[in-house]
């Protein structure tokens, strides 16, 4: 049954909230949007957002190496099973782990841990540039880089740029 519902997970549409059960989102009312499991379905989370399929990346659990550029809206969903979930391990050459850029993109992303490669340089979370909008539930930065901000260094795990009309807030 298990190998069953996974398989149906992956061919059929799945629902766009990646939190609904497996039957929800197996057979799910939204058409046309698709999930991709990674890597089972594509190698690299980076081809599975480049997929104009693809509504919901999901993360198998495991450390994923990567630095992501998003252009368009979608969920990027990890897995957690207790203490253990997906991380997202930035390459030592980063900036940012996740940018997501473009007017009227919107992205989720939830149960992740988002890691820094260390202390060398700095280095972003996520870096939301251009309008777009990211909504950030069940996740945790570890081990960004310090960068200089207003003189002195801080640690951003979540960089807003060219502030117009921002609204943060908690979900």
């Amino acid at each position: 049954y298990t190998a069953v519902a996974f398989a149906l997970a992956i061919l059929l549409p799945a629902c766009a909230d990646p939190d609904s059960g497996p039957s929800e989102r197996a057979f799910g009312t939204h058409v046309g949007a698709f999930e991709i499991v990674v890597p089972a379905a594509k190698p690299t989370i980076q081809s599975a957002i480049d997929d104009p399929a693809c509504l919901v990346v999901r993360l198998t659990l495991g450390t994923f190496t990567e630095k992501l550029t998003v252009k368009r809206t979608l969920t990027l969903a990890g897995s957690k099973f207790g203490e253990f979930t997906t991380v997202l391990q930035a390459p030592a050459d980063a900036t940012a782990i996740i940018t997501v850029e473009g007017r009227r993109v919107r992205l989720k992303v939830t149960n992740l841990e988002l890691r820094g490669p260390g202390l060398a340089g700095s280095l972003r979370g996520i870096d939301v540039l251009k309008n777009a909008r990211v909504t950030v539930r069940n996740a945790v930065f570890r081990a960004m880089r310090p960068e200089t901000i207003g003189g002195g260094e801080g640690f951003v795990a979540l960089h807003v740029g060219v502030p117009t009309g921002i609204q943060v807030g908690l979900a």
